[in-house]
């Protein structure tokens, strides 16, 4: 499958509920495959916004409701985005963002790039915040990645970033899908669900005028970024026990390193790795 209908057809398998988003190239066949297929299938919520701004505050209204929202772009679109992310961040709102990187700066060219990296793992809009971020290396990552990213969203009420590009969301490659999973209906004490006579009222928002509370949020976003990059950090290491030089690479650029230290073994030096 090509890169971006596998990831489609995984977030139709992961039980997503709904997709926001607005075509842009080289992601634009996220949006087509679950255009043409999820709805059919699962009864999946898939809209076509007027621009990325909107496809991200149609996530953050949608999130609050404890549903699995994702959306996807690639690098102009996710920069219209940043404040919208900023503030499900802030809210502590789980949903998944996929960035099929191109070239920059500005509107740049449709080829693949690495240039959103920083940003990224940064934390971009307004600061004080953070992504967790999986940079799939090929196409079957890129499926295994979008059913754990839903897993680690609500783990950790935060939203997560699948970082590929251009090459791979266009490369085709043999792929394993993984069984459907079923949409639950499950009701979480933080969604904005309405008030029953059961429970209070949910009240959702990154806004907060006294700068005692803004400290007081921020401190605990900041304790619990601390806790994800204990807890969750994934890495491949390849040959990495005897290496005199290791090769550190995410994403496509990594399979380029695997390359590079398996040439370099061939001819005789034996310690480089990945």
């Amino acid at each position: 499958m090509k890169g971006n209908e596998a990831l489609a057809e995984a977030a139709i398998r992961a039980g997503c509920d709904a997709y926001f988003g607005y075509p842009i190239t080289p992601q634009s066949e996220v949006l087509e495959y679950l255009a043409r297929e999820a709805h059919a299938r699962t009864g999946m919520v898939v809209l076509q916004a007027e621009s990325e701004i909107a496809a991200i505050n149609m996530i953050y209204g949608a999130a609050g409701t404890g549903k699995k929202v994702m959306t996807s772009s690639s690098s102009p679109g996710i920069s219209l985005m940043q404040e919208g992310i900023s503030y499900i961040a802030c809210a502590e709102l789980p949903c998944l963002i996929v960035n099929v990187v191109r070239a920059g700066p500005g509107l740049g060219t449709i080829q693949p790039s690495q240039s959103d990296y920083f940003q990224a793992v940064k934390g971009g809009g307004h600061g004080d915040y953070k992504l967790i971020v999986l940079a799939p290396s090929t196409v079957q990552e890129m499926v295994d990645h979008v059913k754990l990213a839903f897993e680690l969203a609500f783990k950790w009420r935060n939203p997560v970033m699948i970082l590929t590009d251009g090459a791979l969301g266009q490369m085709m490659e043999k792929v394993e899908l993984f069984p459907h999973t079923a949409r639950t209906n499950e009701i979480y004490d933080w969604a904005t669900v309405g008030k029953p006579k059961t429970r209070e009222r949910t009240i959702i928002t990154s806004l907060n005028i006294q700068p005692e509370k803004m400290q007081e949020v921020n401190l605990h976003l900041q304790r619990k970024y601390k806790e994800i990059e204990k807890e969750e950090i994934r890495y491949e290491a390849i040959d990495c026990e005897d290496a005199d030089l290791i090769l550190v690479a995410f994403g496509l650029v990594a399979r380029i390193c695997k390359k590079a230290a398996d040439l370099a073994k061939r001819k005789g030096n034996q310690s480089c790795s990945v």
